[in-house]
């Protein structure tokens, strides 16, 4: 499996399905049986800073990467028609609440 920048879900594109996957990340990142699970290319890919951390740095980072794309009703959380950082909070305040 080839991942890209930012694509952690391998679907081909960069959105807010990848946020989450980068939360649960980051979430279970000392969970030993949850990290055996991951491949170094999928955690290589994650740091998306490249300072060999993944952290909520690396969630700026991916959210800089989904904002600067074209707009994408799937990613619309709050279908204001408008990709912004206010679409970001509301996914991770769903991430935030089912922990």
């Amino acid at each position: 499996v080839t991942y890209y920048l930012g694509d952690l879900n391998n679907d081909f594109t960069v959105n807010v399905s990848d946020i989450v996957v980068m939360v649960q990340t980051i979430l279970y990142i000392s969970d030993e049986n949850y990290m055996n699970d991951l491949t170094d290319d999928f955690l290589e890919n994650c740091d998306v800073d490249y300072n060999g951390i993944i952290n909520v740095v690396d969630i700026v980072y991916l959210i800089n990467l989904i904002l600067n794309l074209e707009y994408d009703v799937n990613i619309d959380l709050n279908s204001d028609n408008i990709l912004d950082v206010l679409d970001i909070i509301l996914i991770i305040n769903i991430i935030l609440e089912q922990n």
